[in-house]
């Protein structure tokens, strides 16, 4: 499940996420991939997206990039789709959860002190 944060009408860019994320989670890359998304690494194996919209910032939580998503969807093709599920289950999804939570509780609370929450929505998607 996605997080998703409202905030005020194009009241935040890619640039302010990234640096965001720079000062709360220094050993996250973080990049800027146009003007309303980010992709985000913790580690070869743990990342998640952060698309901005009108008025809300979705933070999913994710493989950090193609190698991770490809080869998962190669297990699929090869070995059916419920051997590959357990194994995300048990080993990533956990870790995935996890990291979006972090990263969402980081941009909330930014957005908190900048004003731009939208009435304090926060919510799940």
């Amino acid at each position: 499940m996605a997080k998703v944060i409202a905030v005020q009408p194009w009241s935040i860019s890619s640039g302010e996420i990234s640096s965001i994320i720079n000062e709360s989670f220094p050993e996250v890359i973080c990049t800027t991939k146009g003007e309303y998304f980010c992709a985000l690494s913790q580690s070869s194996r743990t990342g998640a997206t952060v698309q901005i919209r009108y008025d809300t910032v979705t933070v999913k939580g994710g493989f950090p990039g193609f190698l991770g998503q490809a080869l998962f969807a190669l297990f699929v093709v090869a070995l059916g789709i419920i051997p590959p599920l357990i194994i995300y289950y048990f080993t990533f999804y956990r870790k995935f959860r996890s990291f979006e939570a972090k990263i969402a509780e980081s941009i909330t609370g930014a957005c908190a002190q900048k004003g731009i929450l939208r009435d304090g929505e926060t919510g799940n998607q």
